[in-house]
C-alpha cells in the first residue's frame, strides 16, 4: 500500500469516528407549535436535499420534504405532513437545509434524516425529535367540603400532589384519576377531603411533568368560609 493510500484511509476513519461521537441533533418541539428541525451542507450547484422520517425496527422511510430543481418536489410527500412543511429557500445556496414543521403533533415524534447531495459530494444528519405540552394551568375548587384540582392537555404523562397548611392532625383522603385524550394529550385531576379547624387552611395543588409545572392555592377558613385562589408556575 502507497503512503498516500494509508493517508486516505487513515482519514475516513478519522471522520466516522466524528459522526459516531456527535451522534443525533436533539430537538424538543411543543405540541401544536412549529419548530425547526437543523441541518447545514457544503454549499454547491445543483442542490438535492430530502428530509425523511426513518423507523429502527423495520427500516421504513416516510418522504417529509423534497427539494431539487431549485423547487419543492413533494410528489411523494406522505400524507402526514402535507401543508406542514417548509424549507428556507433563501438560505439553502449558503448551506441551509434546516426544515421547518407546523402544527407539532405526537405522531411527529421520531428519527429523522437530512440527506443533502450537490455536484461535488453528498451528506447525511440526523435529528431526533420529541414533543411536550407543557402544563398551562391549574383550576382549583371547592365543591361539598372537597377540594377539587385538575389540568389538562399534558405530555409527556404528569403527576399531581397535594400540600396542606398547617398539616391536619388527620389523614385527608384524596383520589386521583389519569386520562389520555383523542390527541395522546393527558389530563389530571384530584380530589381532596377536607378537614376545618377554626384557624385559615391552605390548600395547594401541584401538577407537573418532566418538562414544566405549576401549582394552585386555596386559603379556607371555618367561620368566615372565605376562598381565595392563587397560581403560581413552578421552574423546572
Amino acid at each position: 500500500m502507497t503512503a498516500l493510500n494509508r493517508v486516505q484511509v487513515h482519514k475516513a476513519v478519522f471522520l466516522m469516528l466524528v459522526v459516531l461521537v456527535q451522534g443525533d441533533t436533539q430537538v424538543g418541539c411543543v405540541f401544536g407549535g412549529s419548530c425547526v428541525l437543523p441541518c447545514r451542507f457544503q454549499p454547491n450547484s445543483d442542490t438535492i436535499l430530502h428530509w425523511n422520517k426513518i423507523f429502527k425496527t423495520d427500516r421504513k422511510k416516510l418522504e417529509v420534504h423534497s427539494y431539487y430543481d431549485d423547487q419543492d418536489q413533494l410528489g411523494y410527500q406522505d400524507p402526514l405532513y402535507k401543508g406542514r412543511t417548509s424549507l428556507f429557500h433563501d438560505q439553502i445556496s449558503g448551506g441551509n437545509a434546516s426544515l421547518r414543521l407546523a402544527r407539532v403533533n405526537l405522531q411527529d415524534q421520531g428519527r429523522y434524516l437530512c440527506y443533502a447531495s450537490t455536484s461535488l459530494n453528498s451528506q447525511e444528519a440526523f435529528v431526533t425529535l420529541t414533543v411536550r405540552a407543557p402544563v398551562a394551568g391549574v383550576d382549583i375548587r371547592l365543591v361539598n367540603n372537597t377540594v377539587t384540582c385538575k389540568s389538562g392537555g399534558i405530555y409527556p404523562i404528569p403527576q399531581l400532589t397535594w400540600s396542606v397548611i398547617p398539616r391536619p392532625a388527620t389523614v385527608l383522603q384524596n383520589t386521583t384519576e389519569v386520562h389520555e385524550d383523542d390527541q395522546g394529550l393527558y389530563d389530571i385531576s384530584g380530589s381532596l377531603r377536607t378537614v376545618y379547624n377554626d384557624t385559615e387552611s391552605t390548600y395547594g395543588c401541584s401538577v407537573q411533568n418532566e418538562h414544566s409545572a405549576r401549582k394552585a392555592t386555596m386559603r379556607l377558613h371555618r367561620k368566615s368560609f372565605n376562598i381565595r385562589r392563587e397560581q403560581s408556575v413552578i421552574k423546572c
